[in-house]
């Protein structure tokens, strides 16, 4: 009897975080060869609570509660070598550690196999056991079983099982899931939203996950506020949530905030900020930054005039396929600007672009065509490339679009879809 009360006392200051007096308890527990009383021992041990941290006698403790039959030890000690505090991060070392966990039903030595296995692209072996150890409860495994319904890994897709899921990690207090939760509002995935963004319940879980600190979920209230589907005068909002996730090192919002800097978006205008947030952005391989960086040093703004650094900065988001910067090298090509003329290979580039979507690509292709100076004319051609640059929202290339429809180079219903499309 006494021992179970020293357990129970012990397991309520480890509620309360009241780790000095937890100690003497769990070293009490743990002379007596008690298995929950020298797993604490181990886990204070690891984390330094009450005591100073000890890896050494972290894994003593735990071998020897592990020896005991304790499913929790068994799972920090695999834990210690996945993660790296034994040494080198040895995952493989880990994994018969959570086996032993597993098998006497740990959740979280469920999770992390199932995570090894994710790692691997094994989806159809991490979905069961995320499924098995979220429903013993493990937060951690709730929010990958709704990542794998939400994209269809190892399972087929489902949006009501997803934000289920999310919704069970998100009310435990998970950011992430938080924020996977405001994105299926945000792109109405949601069931009820019928397919219709709910920007009032994506604000909702992405303040909270932003509130806990997910760069991400400050990303995505940015853009919204930039999106103006939020109330935002001025864009203060937008650049205020866009400068916290650049600060926590999110490129995309890295990048945003360059933009907001060189727009004066909620903001001054501030050339030389905007370089400093795009070269941040683009050592993290944003390739929008990178086309950023080049158009700055091509008009000269906050740096001096240089078409050739301009160049090189378009090559590098080119060669991670950015059709802006194919279609921009399009021109030096052409005009043969810090580079050798080279007709046939400015159409490839140009036609490279368009073919991916990119409106102004599209409006060039359509130009080439239609004045048949690179080219052999060729006004069908040249229809159908202005047609892809107004679906694609290039206005520029609108009245040459209406000019050859009235021409007689589009059918009828062509003409009608342009009037349709300029009404919307």
């Amino acid at each position: 009897m006494a021992e179970d009360a020293r357990i129970s006392r012990l397991k309520k200051l480890e509620e309360e975080e009241k780790w000095e007096e937890a100690l003497p308890l769990a070293e009490s527990l743990a002379e007596d060869g008690n298995d929950y009383g020298e797993d604490t021992l181990g886990y204070m041990y690891i984390q330094g609570l009450g005591v100073k941290p000890d890896l050494e006698k972290a894994r003593y403790f735990l071998e020897k509660s592990r020896a005991h039959g304790n499913a929790n030890a068994s799972f920090l000690l695999g834990a210690l070598y996945q993660d790296g505090w034994l040494g080198e991060e040895n995952p493989e070392k880990a994994i018969p550690f959570y086996l032993e966990a597993a098998s006497k039903g740990e959740e979280n030595a469920l999770e992390r196999l199932g995570d090894l296995a994710f790692q691997k692209e094994d989806y159809e072996q991490a979905f069961p056991l995320f499924l098995k150890s979220a429903e013993k409860g493990c937060v951690a495994a709730q929010l990958e079983l709704g990542f794998c319904y939400d994209k269809g890994l190892g399972t087929e897709k489902n949006d009501e099982k997803a934000a289920e899921w999310y919704l069970k990690a998100a009310e435990a207090g998970d950011d992430q899931a938080m924020s996977n939760l405001s994105e299926m509002y945000f792109l109405g995935t949601v069931p009820g939203c019928e397919g219709q963004p709910d920007f009032g319940k994506a604000r909702e879980w992405s303040e909270k996950s932003a509130d806990l600190g997910n760069a991400t979920a400050s990303y995505r209230l940015g853009c919204m506020y930039a999106m103006n589907e939020l109330e935002d005068e001025n864009g203060r909002k937008a650049f205020q949530y866009f400068q916290k996730s650049a600060r926590e090192d999110y490129a995309d919002a890295q990048w945003a905030l360059g933009l907001c800097y060189e727009a004066g978006h909620g903001t001054e205008t501030n050339y030389e900020k905007a370089m400093e947030w795009y070269r941040k952005a683009a050592d993290q391989g944003e390739d929008e930054a990178m086309v950023c960086i080049g158009n700055l040093y091509f008009f000269g703004k906050g740096v001096e005039e240089s078409s050739n650094q301009a160049r090189k900065w378009y090559e590098k988001a080119a060669e991670l396929g950015n059709t802006d910067a194919l279609w921009k090298l399009g021109l030096y090509y052409e005009a043969g600007a810090d580079t050798e003329l080279n007709i046939h290979e400015a159409l490839s580039l140009y036609r490279k672009a368009a073919e991916a979507g990119n409106a102004d690509a599209a409006k060039i292709m359509g130009d080439i065509y239609s004045e048949g100076t690179l080219v052999e004319k060729d006004e069908k051609q040249a229809l159908e490339w202005y047609r892809l640059a107004v679906e694609r929202g290039n206005k520029r290339a609108e009245p040459s679009l209406l000019y050859l429809q009235i021409k007689g180079e589009g059918t009828r219903n062509d003409y009608l879809d342009f009037f349709r499309h300029k009404v919307q």
